[in-house]
C-alpha cells in the first residue's frame, strides 16, 4: 500500500508536499509539534495501547493541529445489529475464501470491529490523551465513524 501511495504521489507532483513514513503509532519518529493533521484510517483498532498511540498523535501535532480517526465499530442500531454480526461472522468469512490466501484474517476483522469501542468511549479516550474540541460523525449507517480531535 505504501509502494501505490509513493506511486500516486510522484504521479501528481506531491512529493514536495507529501512524505510517506512506516512507523510505529506508539512511538512516532517525530519530533513534538512538527504536524498540523495526523490521521489513521482502519488502523487503530489493530493497535495494541490506543490511548499510547493518541498520546503519540497529540505530541505530534502543532498546537491548534486536528487528529482525524477512521474507524470500524459494531452498529448500535438494534435494527442492523443481528444482521451485522451475521455478515461480519457468517457472510464476510465465506466471501473472502475463495480470494484471500488468509481467511482466518477475515474472523480477526469481525472481532476487532466488534470489540472496538463504542463511538462515545473512544471520544472519553481522545479526552483523556489530551485532545479537546471533539466531533464524532457517523457514517455508513453507523458502521463507520470518523473522530476529530484538536491538540489545544
Amino acid at each position: 500500500m505504501l509502494d501505490v501511495g509513493r506511486r500516486k504521489i510522484g504521479e501528481r507532483s506531491l512529493n514536495s508536499y507529501i512524505h510517506i513514513s512506516l512507523a510505529d503509532a506508539m512511538a512516532l519518529p517525530f519530533p513534538d509539534a512538527s504536524f498540523d493533521t495526523v490521521s489513521i484510517a482502519f488502523g487503530i483498532r489493530n493497535i495494541p495501547d490506543r490511548r499510547r498511540a493518541l498520546d503519540e498523535m497529540r505530541r505530534v501535532l502543532r498546537p491548534g493541529g486536528s487528529a482525524y480517526i477512521l474507524e470500524m465499530t459494531f452498529t448500535r442500531s438494534k435494527l442492523f445489529k443481528k444482521f451485522f454480526y451475521f455478515y461480519l461472522n457468517k457472510i464476510l468469512p465465506l466471501l473472502a475464501k475463495p480470494f484471500s490466501k488468509n481467511p482466518q484474517a477475515y474472523y480477526y476483522l469481525a472481532d476487532s470491529i466488534m470489540n472496538f469501542p463504542a463511538p462515545d468511549e473512544f471520544a472519553h479516550l481522545m479526552e483523556q490523551a489530551g485532545f479537546h474540541h471533539i466531533e464524532m460523525k457517523s457514517l455508513t449507517l453507523g458502521i463507520t465513524y470518523l473522530h476529530i480531535g484538536q491538540k489545544p
